[in-house]
């Protein structure tokens, strides 16, 4: 869309200021793939004043900047401060249309002839049965005092039902026209339905072309009323993103900003949701008028329903409480086809000062993004947990829970054991492109001696280091360790989350007070340091702890899809967390991202749906930084007790071979990361190889991206069993564009077990390096012991008979039709194992999606009850090529698919158990601490 901009008499104006005034810059910059043109607010610390540039103009009062632009994808505007033209309507105003109050509405022109008219109302119905009808029926325009500003903009204010609420409107000429409501509670009254109700009234607009349409909740519709659909993920976004209707020869838009519902107070004092998380906007038309309802207190049957972040219908709000409602009404006579998309991200999105100048004092220059410029991705890397191993019926010795997540002192105060494996691990985080490691639940340390938790804590910071990766801690108190972890490690982090997505479940009593003690724990600590709290996108909590006087430094969020349906939720779930992070001038950190309840797919239809759902978090660029959860499959907790079908979602496996989920990690790093980044610019790809008496061969490319030409010194790494040595040049000059071909040599030493080998191709060019990361299967048989579980698992033809086994065959393990959660997990356990104690590739899924080539040719194991299965015990089983671990019930085949991995897994490579040995478990009378899982 062209933006009706004329800066000419502001660009000439600018010589009237003194020469270190013009030296005064203010650069926007469009990061999407899509044009945008019109209005940006952000924070800035520069000089109030009128800045002017190439079809661009703003102003800055107080910190605040409102620009008007017209950039292309990717495209930025370089704005000088100006003087403001003596005489002649404010810059902001020129162009087509026009809006002029008219009784309590307002009036709108587009080239001087009537377009329609605004008018607003608070719609106030007592009880707890209103619905978005009853407010359209209800509603009666507020009589409006218009008062003019001096920038050009409207302002009115009106108290009704107990509420008092301030409008305020900006204009513009290119057509726009942003409106801010801020909502007051004067009075404490009982459950209400609660609305603001824009009402648009645009003659024409049911004999125009083309037909309405909406946005809601991600996805597109045709029509013009929002539907009453549920789907889960509607806790985490609003309804309705914008909403598009033709009048005659205009298209006329309707943007909304994202609001947090205001929380309520319990009768224990804590507070909780409202009625959503977000005020939910809703449409209706009626004739030639569109209805824009704010939904603040209403109906929310099925969230309300959940014993997890439950929300409260018609909530009312506390007298005191209020919250500010934003939105666009946008105009054009020939918008262009991305033009809904361009204004929802402009304007709800994320808009923040790049540097963060907003924080800091004035100064002579400020960039904003519109849309983050690039995004930093981590992933949760926590060993001191993850490498806990709980079988249920056997764990690794001194475990101190059965629930996420488990340390054992008793396994950490070897923690040396592990170096070679942790290493290994961070670089093929490195190698992937991820920039940021997080230790989660870094107070469990707090469990061995001081000594011995600085010590891996200086080791881990040290490799984070060297691999230029940096680190994000959430950690409980005491406030001395925050201030000690901050200090120690001040220059290697990049935050501290204060506990653990602690505002999930609300403010209780006491809380605020002690979040803002660890917040200025961290502060002595590394006083520069960002410190935050996270929600699960209920950022009414949020505006608690503003409320209460909590700092925070960033808008903490953690998202995980569940289910398949309506992935486009997660566009707007991004977007809402990114736009409120920048309407108070704040970074958001998604500190926890993935899919739950993938486990049932198959590996095949795994990555269409992770490639759709991932990218839809980072396509809206709202979101700064990113954090993958977690890196690695494991097997920490009890299966019978926490495992709940929906956790087999990490980037690699047990025995670190990418699952489909990393392929996409690495291109979504590659696509959205910074476009200086080794992974985008020098791209290493190294080849699987496989041993043959201790020996491989590989090849790996190097392709020069950087658009000069580089010298590079090439050297191979390996930590954990394998050597690695270089075969062809160790220094060479790639010419811009070029692709470098090389040899590795692989050698194991005698005696290997069967297993995943992982190495490194390190590059370096000038001051940088870029990593290559190699896979080498050494295949072999599984050593299997003696049985463990005595009578509860017979073995037909006897315990010998998984020696028979044929392991030269490709594997795969299934689980039966209509399986159990424990069932699947089961298989799961079965799956990971036998691929890191064989070496080989090992496929998991559902029967049904077992592909018959496979059938025909693999040895299936099969995991489930079975039809004939009679046995109350679990019963092994080899027929033919299917190997079946069955029994009468699921706790049967737990029995039976436990035993048998215990008779291999504690001599494999990867095995914990290895080196801790073992202790009896839950399911043989011993549970360990905790007991209660998380919620799901």
């Amino acid at each position: 869309m062209r933006a009706h901009l004329r800066t000419a008499p502001l660009l000439a104006a600018a010589s009237l200021l003194p020469a270190a005034a013009a030296a005064q810059t203010l650069t926007v910059r469009n990061n999407h793939e899509l044009p945008y043109a019109g209005p940006v607010n952000a924070a800035v610390a520069l000089p109030d004043g009128h800045y002017v540039g190439a079809g661009a103009t703003a102003e800055v009062r107080g910190g605040a900047v409102r620009a008007v632009v017209a950039l292309p994808a990717g495209g930025a505007a370089r704005l000088t401060r100006a003087a403001l033209p003596a005489d002649g309507p404010h810059p902001f105003l020129l162009g087509p249309l026009r809006v002029t109050p008219a009784g309590g509405a307002l009036a709108l022109a587009w080239d001087g002839r009537p377009a329609g008219t605004l008018d607003l109302g608070l719609v106030v119905l007592p009880g707890s049965s209103a619905t978005v009808d009853s407010a359209v029926a209800a509603f009666r325009p507020t009589a409006l005092t218009w008062k003019p500003q001096v920038d050009g903009s409207f302002a009115a204010e009106t108290r009704q039902d107990g509420y008092r609420v301030t409008v305020t409107l900006a204009p513009y000429g290119g057509g726009w026209v942003d409106a801010r409501a801020r909502v007051e509670r004067e009075a404490p009254a009982g459950p209400a339905y609660v609305a603001l109700v824009r009402r648009v009234t645009t003659p024409g607009v049911l004999t125009a072309a083309p037909a309405a349409r909406l946005r809601f909740n991600g996805r597109v519709l045709d029509g013009s009323d929002s539907p009453d659909t549920w789907d889960r993920d509607f806790w985490y976004v609003r309804g309705v993103d914008w909403a598009r209707w033709p009048a005659g020869p205009l298209s006329f838009l309707s943007v909304n900003g994202f609001t947090p519902t205001p929380t309520i107070q319990n009768a224990k004092g804590e507070w909780v949701e409202g009625s959503h998380f977000y005020v939910w906007e809703r449409t209706r038309r009626v004739q030639d008028a569109a209805f824009l309802v704010s939904e603040i207190a209403g109906p929310n049957a099925e969230q309300a329903k959940s014993r997890y972040m439950p929300v409260t219908p018609y909530a009312p709000m506390r007298a005191g409480d209020a919250l500010t409602l934003s939105w666009r009404l946008a105009v054009s006579a020939n918008p262009d086809a991305q033009w809904e998309e361009s204004q929802l991200r402009g304007f709800a999105g994320h808009r923040l000062a790049a540097d963060r100048a907003s924080r800091g004092p004035v100064r002579d220059s400020a960039t904003v993004d519109v849309g983050v410029r690039a995004v930093t991705f981590g992933t949760a890397y926590f060993p001191y947990s993850t490498f806990v191993e709980n079988l249920d019926f056997y764990r690794t010795p001194g475990t101190d829970r059965e629930t996420w997540w488990p340390v054992s002192p008793v396994q950490w105060a070897r923690w040396r054991t592990y170096v070679p494996r942790m290493r290994t691990d961070l670089h093929i985080i490195r190698a992937m492109g991820f920039e940021v490691v997080r230790l989660h639940h870094l107070e469990l340390l707090q469990q061995l001696p001081r000594a011995e938790a600085l010590a891996f804590l200086d080791w881990y910071a040290q490799q984070a280091r060297a691999l230029g990766l940096r680190i994000l801690i959430d950690t409980e108190g005491p406030a001395a360790w925050v201030t000690a972890l901050a200090a120690r490690y001040r220059d290697v982090l990049v935050g501290v989350e204060i506990e653990n997505e602690i505002l999930i479940g609300g403010v209780k009593p006491g809380s605020a007070e002690r979040w803002s003690s660890l917040y200025q724990a961290v502060k002595r600590g590394a006083p520069s340091l960002d410190a935050f709290l996270t929600t699960a996108g209920n950022h009414g909590q949020f505006e608690r702890l503003r409320q209460l006087g909590t700092p925070f430094d960033r808008v903490g969020l953690h998202a995980y899809k569940h289910g398949a349906p309506w992935k486009e939720s997660f566009l707007s779930h991004a977007l809402g967390t990114g736009g409120y992070a920048s309407d108070l001038g704040l970074p958001a950190t998604l500190g926890e991202f993935n899919w739950k309840d993938i486990t049932r797919l198959s590996p095949e239809r795994r990555h269409r749906e992770v490639a759709e759902i991932f990218e839809a978090i980072l396509k809206p660029r709202a979101l700064p930084q990113v954090d993958q959860f977690q890196f690695h499959e494991m097997l920490a907790v009890s299966p019978s007790i926490s495992l709940n079908g929906g956790r087999h979602y990490e980037a690699v496996a047990l025995d670190r071979r990418p699952k489909p989920e990393a392929e996409e990690w690495v291109r979504l790093i590659r696509a959205y990361g910074p476009s200086d980044a080794p992974v985008r610019v020098l791209p290493v790809t190294v080849r699987e190889a496989t041993f043959a008496n201790g020996r491989a061969t590989t090849t790996f490319t190097v392709e020069n991206r950087t658009g000069r030409a580089v010298t590079l010194t090439l050297a191979p790494q390996s930590f954990d069993g394998v050597t690695a040595t270089l075969q062809s040049a160790a220094r060479v000059t790639l010419a811009a564009g070029a692709t470098h071909e090389g040899r590795l040599a692989l050698r194991l030493a005698p005696g290997a077990k069967p297993g995943a080998y992982h190495h490194f191709v390190r590059v370096a060019y000038g001051t940088r390096t870029s990593l290559g990361w190699g896979v080498a299967g050494n295949p072999g048989a599984p050593t299997f012991t003696a049985p463990l579980l005595g009578d509860r698992v017979t073995y037909e033809g006897g315990a010998d008979v998984v020696r028979r086994i044929d392991w030269a065959r490709p594997v795969t393990v299934a689980w039966v039709d209509k399986a159990s959660v424990l069932e699947v997990e089961m298989a799961f356990l079965v799956a990971s194992t036998l691929q890191a104690a064989t070496g080989r590739p090992v496929r998991v899924s559902a029967m049904a999606d077992v592909p018959d080539s496979l059938r025909a040719r693999a040895t299936l194991v099969q995991v489930g009850v079975m039809p004939d299965a009679a046995a109350k015990v679990g019963t092994v089983a080899l027929r033919d090529r299917t190997l079946l671990l069955t029994g009468a019930d699921k706790a049967a085949v737990q029995a039976a698919a436990t035993d048998f991995v215990l008779r291999f897994w504690p001599q494999a490579k990867d095995a914990a158990m290895r080196h801790t040995g073992r202790e009896p478990g839950n399911l043989l009378g011993h549970k360990a601490g905790v007991t209660e899982a998380d919620p799901p």
